[in-house]
């Protein structure tokens, strides 16, 4: 059929913007962004899009009927959050800082994957402060679970968490105190055992070297580099120029060893550097100064140990073992309430990575 200029629009079109309308709800839905805007209406879905009111109701009579949607008694639509392809579907927050973290990668991929595997959804909410808006947000949110990363709590926000009906899970901050569950990544525990190596190698200026931006983590890992160096009486040598937020750790680190190697000899013979990121412009102030590694500087980090073994030399580090595993086993304990309520702070299983970027004094 064939209309004339100005008559009817063809239903072609009308069929094309209904599908959009649909298409457009349905990926909302499934991707939890109704968590945090409007519910959505035929008046609204019609101003937004552009369409007419009655292709905006035709789609949501097609995105009922497949319970995406849900008509209130009251007559307001509401996402069926709980529904994906046909399916009972878990929606989980994931609370994680707004800059870029290459150490949290392996974890933000085990995390999606398991919650995908088990039929859910993860949402990544990110915060520029440990008090941020958006972290209460997602607590009072419509999530099955909470996962912060990193969060240092504020005293309102340790309440707020007490109060908390919902599932909460800390990463890489201790909330047991709160009866959150919580999970560290490499334990800095571990220093220790790396440090033990480079005195046996003669090592006795062990240098900290962070460049990284301030964190829960990295005042973690300085508490038991410190700890290390008492047990053995070593000097603290403290490199500890942090970044501020979306800088790069790895520049900042070449531009601090740089300026020490213009004074022709440095003050330590080893380093632990706090990332393998960071090593990575370790190794670049070295080789521009026309030295190497670890024949005038041994260097060992922890974590990552893919971006470790990627660097030449390879950096000796520590990492987690069987990642995956690991967080599906949490994953699952979380959502059927099988936690060991005198267990609250897990940590993963390690693997030593001994690369070649360590050797004698």
């Amino acid at each position: 059929m064939i209309y004339a200029c100005g008559g009817k629009r063809k239903p072609a079109m009308n069929s094309i913007k209904y599908k959009t309308v649909v298409e457009l709800v349905r990926r909302r839905v499934l991707n939890g962004d109704y968590m945090f805007m409007g519910n959505p209406s035929e008046r609204g879905l019609a101003q937004e899009t552009g369409v007419s009111y009655m292709t905006a109701r035709r789609a949501v009579q097609e995105l009922i009927k497949e319970k995406i949607l849900v008509r209130m008694k009251n007559g307001r639509l509401q996402p069926n959050s709980r529904y994906s392809n046909g399916h009972s579907c878990r929606q989980v927050a994931l609370v994680t800082p707004a800059w870029y973290s290459p150490n949290f990668y392996q974890w933000h991929t085990s995390l999606k994957n398991t919650v995908e595997k088990h039929g859910g959804i993860l949402r990544s909410v990110t915060y520029d402060n440990h008090d941020d808006p958006v972290i209460y947000d997602a607590l009072d949110g419509k999530f099955d679970l909470v996962i912060l990363n990193g969060v240092n709590p504020s005293p309102t926000l340790k309440l707020r968490l007490g109060r908390s009906q919902k599932k909460v899970v800390s990463l890489f901050r201790d909330m047991s105190e709160l009866g959150i569950l919580s999970i560290d990544g490499v334990s800095p525990d571990l220093l220790d055992g790396m440090i033990g190596r480079l005195t046996d190698l003669g090592h006795r200026r062990i240098a900290y070297f962070n460049t990284q931006q301030v964190s829960t983590v990295m005042s973690l890992r300085l508490s038991a580099w410190k700890l290390a160096m008492q047990k053995r009486a070593l000097p603290e040598i403290i490199l500890n120029e942090p970044v501020l937020p979306f800088q790069d750790s790895s520049y900042k680190s070449h531009e601090v060893l740089s300026r020490l190697l213009k004074r022709k000899e440095l003050p330590f013979t080893a380093v632990f550097s706090t990332t393998v990121y960071t090593a990575r412009g370790i190794l670049r102030a070295l080789h521009e100064a026309d030295k190497s590694c670890p024949e005038d500087l041994s260097i060992f980090s922890l974590g990552d140990v893919f971006e470790a073994r990627l660097c030449i030399p390879s950096i000796a580090t520590i990492d987690t073992r069987n990642l995956e595993s690991f967080v599906e086993d949490i994953y699952l304990r979380v959502l059927k309430g099988n936690i060991n309520l005198k267990q609250m702070h897990y940590c993963p299983e390690h693997e030593y990575f001994k690369g070649e970027s360590i050797g004698p004094a």
